[in-house]
């Protein structure tokens, strides 16, 4: 299965384009309504990662990086330059590797229930017991990823974190570390949404977004404030 990029009505463009990166067993047809209303405003293109949408993996085990260097490849496929990123759990992780590596690329962050914090061992201990299941090698990117934590406070991009109020707490814990160390983010909390808010409340998802994409493509970082 290819990315997916909606329909772009003719017309000026109002910000960077929108890249949509989804989460561990996800596609990117789990983008098909936010991307489509956010193509109103400029295009949207949803990437499905390695192993995931039809995409082959590779064998050898993939790391954070291996999967940012991957999105950096489809972008220049696409002949993207500068972007507004969003991504949604393991997605958010490789948005906020990306926003560090290429701060200049980064027009605006979205991170969606995700977390800057490596895994415990809990984490780990209930991974290893889906057995087959983190036998892929990208999953091993999500057990194994790195802790960003110290890295936040120089993230200078405005960012929207978003998490559903019914997630668990290890995600609950990740939007307040990621907008208690970065500067210029914003922390929303989606009633009624759990771990997946982009399906569970669909339209204050998609409003919320829309509004702070509209707002950050008005105004420069200097004037972006939480």
């Amino acid at each position: 299965m290819t990315d997916r990029s909606p329909p772009v009505e003719p017309g000026p463009r109002a910000g960077p384009p929108l890249v949509l990166l989804h989460g561990l067993g996800g596609s990117a047809a789990d983008w098909t309504e936010v991307a489509g209303a956010a193509a109103a405003r400029a295009p949207a293109l949803a990437l499905n990662l390695p192993g995931h949408g039809g995409r082959t993996a590779q064998i050898r085990p993939l790391t954070i990086a291996d999967l940012t260097a991957d999105v950096v490849e489809r972008l220049a496929e696409h002949q993207l330059g500068r972007v507004h990123l969003l991504g949604h759990s393991l997605g958010g992780v490789i948005a906020l590797d990306f926003a560090i590596q290429y701060p200049k690329r980064c027009g605006a962050l979205v991170l969606v229930a995700t977390t800057p914090e490596a895994a415990t061992v809990e984490e780990r201990a209930a991974s290893a017991r889906l057995g087959p299941v983190l036998a892929a090698a990208i999953a091993r990117a999500w057990v194994e990823r790195p802790d960003k934590t110290p890295a936040l406070g120089a993230i200078t991009t405005a960012t929207l974190i978003v998490v559903g109020e019914q997630d668990r707490p290890a995600f609950q814990r990740g939007a307040e570390l990621l907008h208690g160390w970065m500067p210029n983010s914003r922390l929303v909390r989606i009633a009624g949404a759990g771990h997946h808010p982009q399906h569970d409340q669909p339209e204050a998802f998609t409003a919320t977004l829309l509004a702070f994409l509209q707002e950050v493509d008005g105004q420069s970082i200097d004037d972006w404030r939480r």
